[in-house]
């Protein structure tokens, strides 16, 4: 993906006849939640893998012996990762006043 600095951001917004400021802002928000989205996606397939709705509950699985560690420990930081990532993105959402 070619780089795209301030430089074409303003001259697209200008084309557009778009303020750069309101283009680069709704441009971030459409990129926030389109990552949101994918995050999502894979968070729910990893859910209803275990038949859990968050990673902690895999840990329970864990220590109540219900699950084996031997093929879902991958899985389970993944979920943990994607977790995170999903707080980040909502972090980062809210911190541009976008509600979601």
């Amino acid at each position: 993906m070619p780089k795209i600095g301030m430089k074409e951001i303003s001259k697209i917004a200008k084309e557009l006849e778009i303020p750069a400021d309101v283009f680069l802002s709704e441009a971030i928000e459409t990129f926030l939640r389109k990552e949101l989205r994918k995050v999502q996606s894979e968070i729910y397939q990893l859910c209803g893998k275990y038949e859990v709705s968050k990673s902690s509950e895999i840990d329970e699985k864990y220590r109540k012996g219900e699950l084996k560690e031997k093929n879902s420990w991958e899985d389970y930081f993944k979920l943990d990762h994607l977790e995170y990532r999903r707080k980040q993105i909502l972090k980062a959402l809210e911190e541009i006043g976008a509600h979601h």
